[in-house]
């Protein structure tokens, strides 16, 4: 609720969003338990207010996890790309996402936000890193993926 104003005027300044004058008006004067009453219907099971979520069972042991001394001595440019989902437990409809990429001699990390999983701005987002790690390097040699 409080970021509503924030938001409501970003999407409506990228065309993403286009209200009735009223409709703007009854959005920003909402409180935060209406907006939670309205959007109770289309919150997905367990995801209401106060209700705790059953943890799945973990699958971190199942997933061979590389650390630092597991490299022994990377060169630069060598990656590790990680696509985060910030869903909030849930895997239905779109939510926003990160691109994170580490370097693994350095340890140098860049994200970028993603506002839905879709490969073409994943593409994108990977240029833009390789835009950042190339001026980064600078005369070191270009960032192979």
């Amino acid at each position: 609720q409080p970021l509503l104003p924030l938001l409501i005027s970003s999407l409506e300044r990228h065309g993403h969003l286009r209200l009735d004058e009223a409709v703007r008006e009854t959005l920003l004067r909402m409180g935060a338990s209406t907006i939670d009453r309205l959007l109770a219907p289309t919150r997905a099971p367990g995801m209401a207010q106060g209700k705790r979520h059953r943890r799945q069972p973990s699958v971190k042991g199942e997933i061979p996890v590389r650390t630092f001394a597991d490299w022994g001595v990377p060169k630069p440019g060598f990656m590790e790309i990680d696509l985060v989902a910030h869903g909030g437990g849930g895997t239905v409809g779109n939510y926003v996402h990160t691109l994170t990429l580490t370097d693994i001699a350095s340890g140098w990390t860049e994200c970028v936000s993603l506002a839905v999983r879709e490969s073409v701005l994943v593409v994108d987002a990977i240029d833009r890193l390789r835009l950042i790690f190339d001026t980064l390097a600078g005369e070191r040699g270009r960032f192979a993926p």
